[in-house]
């Protein structure tokens, strides 16, 4: 590695523990563009690099959503019953996500993920814009139990297909049940840890027997990147959390849009 590359993990590190703790994204939006920037950059062509990143992620969003988790947890701020009933069939649509992932062409993963962003923020400042008064005033949690466990499967699909853009998906849903932004981060959270195992095996398994990967690769799941982005992501974790205490709900609202559409901007110019 040289020490430009090395910085690009270290920063991508250091954003990913900030936006987890933040937002609850849980890398798919921070550590796989960085990824895409590196993998190429040793050497490794693009249709590969995509498995790598998403794989790669998988690991270190095991970690850092862990510590997020603990920590949204002591504030009384995630939501178990929820978790619970999206649990089974997000679990189905992780394993069914990591084979169609495997077929589809590089720049359709990107696709997917900017679709997922593009939906996300629409939807943002839809409530925003309509509801920015009443956002003020806590409201009744409205959750249709049915509608949420078949969601599960969509979010585990789309997780495996984008390196865990369950963030994405599950954010406006959460926020349309009348769930806080702090509810709404310590769910995904969660579900992140979850996703993020489910990932680790689907990506580990479908690269096992594939023989050209980078040294110290566990399939699809690149052990130096992960390390380096792990380490650097304890640093962005306390200043997240730190940051989010000291926000309104609307102005934890405003941040979130604006942070989606700077991700939307970096997708795009990725892509073209």
């Amino acid at each position: 590695m040289l020490w430009f590359d090395i910085l690009i993990l270290i920063l991508a590190g250091i954003a990913c523990g900030f936006f987890t703790s933040m937002f609850g994204w849980g890398g798919g939006l921070t550590v796989v563009p960085a990824l895409l920037i590196y993998f190429p950059l040793v050497g490794v062509n693009l249709a590969m690099a995509v498995h790598l990143a998403f794989g790669t992620c998988f690991l270190v969003m095991l970690i850092t959503n862990f510590v997020s988790t603990y920590k949204s947890h002591r504030s009384g701020h995630v939501m178990w019953d929820i978790f619970l009933l999206l649990l089974p069939l997000t679990i189905f649509g992780m394993i069914v996500g990591g084979f169609v992932e495997k077929v589809l062409p590089a720049s359709m993963n990107i696709i997917i993920l900017i679709c997922i962003t593009i939906y996300a923020f629409i939807r943002f400042v839809q409530k925003l814009m309509a509801h920015k008064k009443a956002m003020q005033q806590p409201k009744e949690i409205n959750i249709n139990k049915k509608k949420f466990a078949a969601f599960g499967f969509f979010v585990g699909l789309l997780s495996s297909c984008t390196g865990g853009g369950s963030s994405l998906m599950l954010s406006p849903v959460l926020k349309h049940a009348n769930l806080s932004m702090k509810q709404t981060i310590g769910v995904i959270t969660a579900m992140n840890m979850l996703v993020a195992i489910m990932g680790i095996v689907v990506f580990a398994i479908i690269g096992f027997h594939v023989t050209t990967l980078p040294a110290y690769s566990v399939g699809y799941i690149n052990l130096p990147a992960a390390i380096i982005l792990v380490l650097s992501s304890f640093i962005g974790v306390p200043i997240g959390h730190k940051v989010a205490k000291w926000l309104t709900e609307i102005q934890y609202t405003i941040l979130y849009v604006l942070s989606l559409f700077a991700i939307l901007i970096i997708l795009l110019v990725k892509l073209i």
